[in-house]
């Protein structure tokens, strides 16, 4: 009798054929889902950089109008027209505004000031009073007065005295700062005149803005 034991062979497993095809639809799924997805990042990616482009472009744009606005504001034509201060050392451009100022030059406590007026001003002032001149002109400083600083010199403020290269509304031009002070009171009780120091005030503020080194 053999001894030799005897195998029973079973039949070979095979992987289910519609089981390898759901795979194989599945991995494809997934790389069209990964390209969708590429495709679509590549494309916002795309729209995103046009837009900073343009927008980029824009702000350039603008930039670049306004310093084309600024040299514009800069710059004076053939026609301006200023009057000199040789006192101050300065000049304000005359204008509508300002074409009708007149100045009186003073010197006191160190500083070299103006005070302004007009002549219309004046004119309505004399005719109201005999002493409208005085009360209502420039030497007055009906209309306010610039005053000027060197550097260094001291100005006296609600609060303290204070360097003048330091105070807020110091105008430097040339080596020099300037300051204006509105007057303090009206030159005149009569309503007319007050309006035209209202007017004459307006117009030494816009001569004042307007400075120049001459």
């Amino acid at each position: 009798m053999d001894d030799t034991p005897s195998y029973i062979s079973s039949p070979e497993q095979k992987p289910s054929k519609k089981k390898t095809i759901w795979l194989v639809i599945i991995i494809l799924a997934l790389i069209a889902s990964n390209v969708m997805w590429a495709l679509f990042f590549v494309k916002q990616q795309g729209e995103l950089n046009t837009k900073i482009s343009i927008l980029t472009a824009k702000n350039v744009k603008l930039t670049n109008d306004n310093k084309d606005l600024q040299k514009a504001d800069s710059k004076d034509d053939d026609t301006t027209v200023y009057r000199e201060i040789p006192e101050l050392g300065v000049k304000y451009k005359v204008t509508n505004q300002t074409k009708d100022l007149t100045y009186a030059y003073n010197f006191g406590f160190g500083q070299s000031s103006i005070g302004f007026s007009s002549t219309a001003l004046v004119k309505a002032a004399n005719a109201n009073n005999n002493d409208g001149t005085t009360l209502c002109g420039s030497s007055n400083g009906a209309a306010g007065i610039i005053t000027s600083y060197k550097t260094g010199d001291k100005v006296d403020t609600a609060a303290d005295s204070t360097p003048v290269e330091q105070v807020k509304d110091a105008k430097k031009v040339g080596n020099n700062y300037f300051i204006i002070t509105k007057p303090q009171g009206v030159c005149s009780e009569d309503k007319t005149i007050q309006a035209l120091d209202d007017k004459a005030i307006e117009a030494a503020e816009a001569a004042f803005a307007s400075l120049k080194a001459i």
